[in-house]
């Protein structure tokens, strides 16, 4: 093995000003031929196609997810920002590689008198022209990259509702991502206050000198971004999404004005018309992992509510794959007070919450209308299953415990190999051998799953967990933003 010299490669990557920014460590590469300078590269076929660099400037570089580039290294991304091998098959630029029999043999350190020849007496190329392209597998970990797919348009962001809990979430998740600008926060109650001096744990942080406006659709639809996030009440939140949408923004609907296709359901569980009936059918339902394409180019996304991610993810793969069946499901649910929202009840104080576990909703839970809605979608066919929902001695969170049956001649362990290949590729989903726990997904965008078989009874448990918040929420609403944007998917999020 021969050293080759010294190879940079980045391991973060953040947009500053349009440039990039790279810490950066010096390794050795080898090979197992003699003659080859890495530090005079300039041709690499990556993963993301073949691209050319002058190795003193770096001209004609892109970003990714095409190829990223590092001072000498251009190196393959993804899409979505996972970590992963990038292959590279190099070409020196100053010698072409031979493989020398007499110096390459003799002196392996050192390159071979042919090489060093070749430029200079053209006449070598058809005799000797024997020398291979080298390979070279490094492993990176892009933790933070900008995208050439990125849409400028929707790099500068609002938020309406910025005051509740989802709101204060999203303000925190949007405050340190490193591509998107909250440029507008909007409250009706808060109006000519700082966001600092309502939040003080945004104090000293860019966000917190932003004054919050009146809420109101036409300012909300004239304000300075192309993205609107809406963290508002049910019933509420159309008649902003209708103005913004007219003004040609893009609107994150974090309520559930949107996740319904039909007024008549709205109407049945939420108890009043729907204020946009009109909107429904251009609506997205949005859950990443499960509709990542559909969103790529929606004007309305409707993010799924809280308990439908947590019962959603680990069932939907599993009813689309024809591998459950998919008649009597029930549900059992747990969620932290959070959940309630930041508002004045009795219901919600301390005093009542503390120590005490009670079910709540029963026996038709808002939020049983678009599970319901989804699951028959997957299916194919009509599906209805029992939802109960409790009201757990915790601030966020939510556990959901799932009972069905697998379909005819499928096992609990068929049933979790769907799940791990559906998943293997999520950076959010991930998939566990022991029981979840809320709180090791708490303040994050994971959704952690477990399957186990119940032989005595023919079923199978699966256990399902998230943060109320972020992935039930705010998280999962900049995880949209992302997609539809054209950014990484983890963007602020990891």
């Amino acid at each position: 093995m021969t050293f080759l010299g010294k190879v940079h490669l980045a391991t973060q990557v953040v947009e500053q000003g349009g440039d990039f920014s790279a810490r950066k460590f010096t390794t050795k590469a080898a090979q197992s031929r003699p003659c080859f300078f890495l530090h005079d590269l300039a041709e690499m076929d990556a993963v993301g196609g073949s691209h050319k660099v002058d190795p003193d400037t770096g001209a004609d570089a892109v970003a990714v997810p095409e190829l990223l580039r590092d001072g000498d290294l251009t190196l393959g991304g993804d899409e979505r920002g996972h970590g992963q091998k990038v292959i590279l098959n190099c070409k020196n630029n100053k010698y072409y590689h031979f493989q020398s029999l007499v110096l390459g043999v003799l002196a392996p350190s050192f390159p071979c008198l042919l090489c060093f020849l070749w430029p200079r007496f053209p006449g070598f190329r058809s005799r000797f022209n024997r020398c291979e392209c080298r390979q070279v597998h490094y492993s990176v970990r892009i933790m933070s990259h900008s995208s050439s797919k990125a849409d400028p348009a929707l790099l500068k962001v609002a938020i309406v509702g910025a005051s509740g809990y989802s709101g204060e979430e999203l303000c925190a998740l949007l405050d340190r991502h490193p591509v998107a600008e909250v440029t507008a926060v909007f409250s009706r109650q808060h109006a000519g206050k700082s966001l600092g001096e309502v939040m003080p744990r945004f104090s000293g942080l860019k966000i917190s000198r932003l004054v919050f406006t009146e809420a109101d659709p036409a300012k909300v639809a004239a304000c300075d971004a192309g993205a609107v996030f809406l963290a508002l009440p049910h019933g509420v939140a159309a008649e902003y999404a209708s103005a913004a949408l007219k003004a040609g923004k893009v609107v994150l609907d974090l309520s559930a004005d949107f996740r319904l296709r039909e007024a008549e359901v709205y109407a049945d569980y939420y108890g009043g018309e729907h204020p946009a009936p009109e909107l429904l059918r251009e609506a997205i339902y949005a859950i990443p992992e499960l509709s990542r394409e559909a969103i790529r180019s929606s004007p309305l996304i409707a993010c799924a509510g809280c308990y439908p991610t947590s019962i959603q993810l680990p069932l939907i793969p599993l009813i689309r794959s024809g591998a459950l069946d998919h008649s009597g499901i029930v549900v059992s649910s747990a969620s932290g007070v959070s959940g309630a929202g930041r508002k004045a009840a009795v219901d919600y104080l301390y005093a009542e919450c503390n120590e005490s576990m009670r079910a709540y909703g029963l026996p038709r839970h808002r939020h049983l209308s678009e599970v319901e809605q989804q699951l028959s979608l997957a299916a194919g066919s009509k599906v209805v299953l029992t939802f109960i929902p409790h009201l757990a001695p915790m601030n966020r969170g939510i556990h959901s415990t799932i009972i069905a049956t697998p379909a005819k001649g499928k096992t609990a362990a068929d049933l979790r190999n769907i799940l791990e290949e559906t998943y293997a590729d999520e950076p959010f989903v991930r998939i566990r051998e022991t029981p979840p726990d809320t709180k090791h997904v708490t303040g994050t965008n994971f959704c952690d799953i477990a399957l186990y078989d119940e032989p005595r009874t023919g079923r199978i448990v699966i256990l399902s967990v998230i943060d109320n918040l972020v992935k039930g929420a705010a998280g999962q609403a900049v995880q949209c933003y992302n997609v539809r944007a054209g950014l990484p998917e983890t963007e602020g999020l990891l």
